[in-house]
């Protein structure tokens, strides 16, 4: 049967390269890339990005994901080891410690009155910080994670979420049952950050 999977992110990939898709496509199937693993075919991409691309690295790996989601290898959202992982993205004024130290006390306030989503953490969260990024992680009792990535830029917060596994998306049905498996704590994320209730079905795409 021939693949019907639409490769995601295709117009971003080729603005950033300045390449169609179809030349990707082309280029690394000539490479072998089909027979290749995640990292190798990165590998390949990485090699063909424009010198005046910032992060080309990131842009590799979209690249890569998109081929094997192109050949059929994986769906749009899921990741090379086959789970699946909610995530969305908030911008808010202030640093990056602050948009930290905002969501600890939140979250540690949620989880007294009942949990996120009604679900408890399962022991503390975890902080750390870069030059560049702070960085939040949880489990959960329903045996989930959650990942936030904070940056910082113009007087800015970045707030990156990611929460997983879940199972794949279904389509044509209402938003929160289009995750399936555990999602009360990426829903009580989604709620506690004042993101768009496309948390809950826009998956993330990076491994």
């Amino acid at each position: 049967m021939a693949n019907t999977t639409k490769a995601s992110n295709t117009p971003a990939i080729e603005k950033a390269t300045h390449r169609a898709w179809d030349d990707w496509v082309s280029l690394l199937s000539a490479a072998g890339a089909g027979d290749l693993p995640h990292p190798q075919i990165a590998e390949l991409a990485v090699a063909q990005m424009p010198a005046e691309l910032k992060n080309p690295g990131w842009w590799a790996q979209a690249v890569a994901i998109a081929f094997e989601q192109h050949v059929g290898r994986r769906v749009p959202g899921q990741k090379a080891d086959g789970t699946f992982a909610a995530s969305a993205s908030k911008t808010r004024a202030g640093s990056r410690r602050e948009a930290l130290s905002a969501l600890a006390e939140a979250v540690t306030r949620a989880d007294a009155a009942g949990g996120l989503g009604g679900v408890a953490l399962d022991g503390a969260a975890r902080q750390s910080e870069t030059d560049k990024w702070c960085y939040w992680r949880a489990d959960f009792a329903d045996g989930t994670r959650a990942s936030i990535s904070i940056s910082e830029a113009s007087g800015k917060a970045k707030i990156s979420v990611e929460h997983g596994p879940t199972g794949p998306p279904r389509r044509g049905r209402a938003l929160e049952s289009r995750v399936e498996g555990p999602a009360g704590a990426a829903l009580g994320l989604r709620d506690l950050l004042g993101i768009s209730p496309r948390f809950a079905i826009k998956f993330n795409e990076r491994t």
